[in-house]
This record gives C-alpha cells, structure tokens and sequence, in this order.
C-alpha cells in the first residue's frame, strides 16, 4: 500500500475535525487511522500539523467589531493593517469635511458627508468583522490543506 493511502475512513474524520478546531478529535482520529495502517512517519508530521494549528490564536470576530469603534482598530487587529489605515485616513477626513460643513454655515453640504460618514463608519465595523472571519478560515484552511498534502489518498 503506497504511504499515506488508507482503508479507513479516519483521515477524512481528522481534516473535517481539524476544520472544526476540534484538535482532540482530530489527533485521535489520526492515531486510529496510523495503528490501523501502520505508517508512522505520515503520523508524526500530520500530528505535528494538528499540534501546530491547535496553537494558532484564531481573531475573536465581535472583538474586532468593538474594537472598530475607533476607524481601523479593528482591521489592525483582524490583521488588515493597509485597510485599518485606509478605513482611519477616509473615516477622518470625511468626519473633518462634515464638521467644516456645518462650522461654516452649509449645512446640505454637512449632512450629505455625514451621511456619507456614517455609511463608510458603519462599513468600517462590519468589514472589520469580516476580516477577523476571513483570517481565522484561511488559518484553519491552511491547515487542513497542509494535513491533506502529508495524507495524499484523502479525498
């Protein structure tokens, strides 16, 4: 049998715990899939692969949420720094031009980029969230991917 080939299903059930930051799970799968098959190396570097993402800080979505209360906090922390300091540059400048607008008596001006202000606030805070989102699944899609390359025969 070729390395890394396998007549149990236990491979498929530690990428899909894997996905799932189950790492328990997952390294008790892949102990169950290599007693059976016998192929120890393959378990050592997959064992090292689940240790390794068990250990990786996924980003707390509503924390970079709260945190994107001040322009850009919350893509900084979601690991997005060219867009924190874009949403923090185009939040600012935008907040600066409604407050001139009605310092200066002009006042349609004013509530048109205040309006435009909130939207792109307001998209500042769902996008922060979705950033945090997006790194934890490409942390845990890097992964399983790496786990899927030392176990070729998984489908």
């Amino acid at each position: 049998m070729p390395e890394g080939e396998s007549v149990t299903p236990y491979g498929e059930l530690a990428i899909l715990y894997l996905r799932q930051c189950r790492y328990q799970e997952s390294l008790t799968c892949l102990e169950k899939k290599y007693a059976a098959d016998g192929i120890l190396l393959t378990y050592e570097k997959s064992r090292e692969v689940v240790n390794k993402a068990s250990e990786q800080r996924l980003k707390n979505p509503s924390w970079a949420l709260a945190l994107s209360v001040i322009p850009g906090c919350g893509y900084f922390y979601a690991g997005s720094p060219y867009s924190a300091i874009t949403a923090l540059i185009l939040n600012g400048v935008l907040s600066y031009a409604t407050y001139t607008s009605f310092k200066s008596e002009n006042y349609g001006v004013g509530f048109i980029l205040g309006a435009l202000n909130l939207s792109f606030y307001i998209g500042n805070m769902v996008g922060s969230k979705q950033s945090a989102e997006r790194y934890n699944a490409n942390l845990k899609r890097s992964a399983s991917d790496e786990l899927r390359k030392l176990n070729p025969y998984i489908n």
